[in-house]
């Protein structure tokens, strides 16, 4: 598979269960060491706006990110990776898209209450008529937060 095709913004989803939003390529394969150090690409789930589901196996380093080796004051270190993903997809359905997304936001509903405002993310995503609407709100509040 190649990153390529994937159609952004995507949602992730770790082991874990925790959401990532990627609004582009650049947003999916820039990382901090220490993050990738400790695995969070392997076994990412990559959900697309078109509800193609995509798994990463690994990743692999490709070079530092940005002036001094990728440092910043704050020393940690951004890099970029090469995604290796598993060759096959799927496609999902948008009631297992909203179980999959509402379980995820409810087991880490400390982390997304913070502003207050997770019962109106839960609403929306309930009332949604579309993997694409959903991911597209959803990534543009996360962008314009963070």
């Amino acid at each position: 598979m190649n990153i390529n095709k994937l159609d952004f913004p995507v949602i992730t989803f770790d082991k874990a269960n925790n959401i990532f939003y990627a609004r582009n390529t650049k947003d999916l394969i820039i990382c901090s060491k220490r993050s990738f150090e400790k695995g969070f690409y392997k076994g990412l789930l990559v959900i697309d706006i078109k509800g193609n589901e995509y798994l990463i196996e690994d990743a692999k380093k490709v070079e530092n990110v940005g002036g001094f080796s990728g440092f910043n004051i704050f020393l940690s270190q951004k890099i970029k990776v090469e995604l290796i993903f598993n060759q096959s997809f799927t496609s999902v359905s948008l009631e297992k898209f909203k179980e999959k997304l509402l379980y995820a936001y409810n087991l880490h509903s400390s982390f997304w209450d913070a502003g207050g405002d997770l019962g109106d993310i839960i609403n929306y995503i309930k009332n949604a008529y579309s993997i694409r609407s959903i991911i597209e709100k959803l990534s543009f509040n996360f962008y314009k937060e963070y």
